[in-house]
């Protein structure tokens, strides 16, 4: 999840994230262990660029790099990076009916809050 928003210096994007990580259990016994980290890439790296700065504060994110340790803090240089918004998740919805004969819809579709 996004803690905050990207920040660019010195031709580098920097924004700090929090992973969950799953340890053991379920129910009222789940244990999980939170770590942030700093995520970093070059503000020249476009692609990455146009997502980063799009990300808002709360995003869940999908993020793909080189994890390092420095000074007991964790570090990642940034290779791809997917987010999911928290205000606008899209609603699937079936767009044919479900006939007696299949179980599932013949197609699906998008559409936004």
């Amino acid at each position: 999840m996004i803690k905050s928003l990207a920040q660019m210096r010195n031709n580098i994007t920097v924004f700090p994230i929090q992973a969950t990580q799953y340890i053991s259990g379920s129910g009222p016994t789940l244990r999980l262990a939170e770590y942030d980290i700093t995520v970093r890439h070059d503000t020249n790296k476009k692609n990455l660029q146009e997502r980063t700065k799009k990300a808002k504060i709360g995003s869940k994110v999908s993020i793909v790099g080189e994890l390092d340790i420095h000074n007991n803090k964790l570090y990642l240089d940034l290779h791809n990076f997917d987010f999911l918004s928290i205000n606008t998740a899209p609603q699937f919805t079936p767009t044919h009916q479900i006939s007696s004969n299949n179980s599932t819809p013949t197609a699906l579709s998008e559409k936004d809050h």
